[in-house]
């Protein structure tokens, strides 16, 4: 990675050009827009650590529950990169923490309304 006052650049692997959606943004023009998980997916490759917990210990992540898992797996596997496998098996583990909390969280409200 190298910077220049507020940019960034950094060198990827081709496998990881993919994932993507073709958006039209009006007048012509098209952006590539990447779904949830692959744009978690390129936030743990770009950034250090990211396989470690204690990157996760810092991350703010909502509605984790909503992430396919499936797809998550794929694009990691697909990616050949061994840091993001690692990094998803991590994913793995919180979106089921955040599924039985939100169930527990459901529970325990119908309970209080019963």
């Amino acid at each position: 990675m190298s910077q220049s006052e507020n940019q960034s650049w950094f060198q990827i692997k081709k496998k990881l050009f993919c994932g993507y959606s073709n958006i039209d943004i009006g007048e012509g023009q098209w952006a590539y827009m990447a779904g949830p998980e692959k744009a978690l997916l390129d936030m743990l490759y770009l950034h250090p650590h990211s396989d470690n917990w204690g990157y996760w210990r810092n991350l703010n992540l909502t509605n984790l529950d909503l992430l396919n898992e499936d797809r998550l797996r794929e694009l990691a596997l697909e990616s050949e990169s061994e840091k993001l496998r690692r990094a998803a098996s991590k994913v793995f583990l919180a979106i089921r923490a955040a599924k039985q909390r939100k169930a527990f969280n459901l529970k325990c409200r119908c309970r209080f309304l019963s």
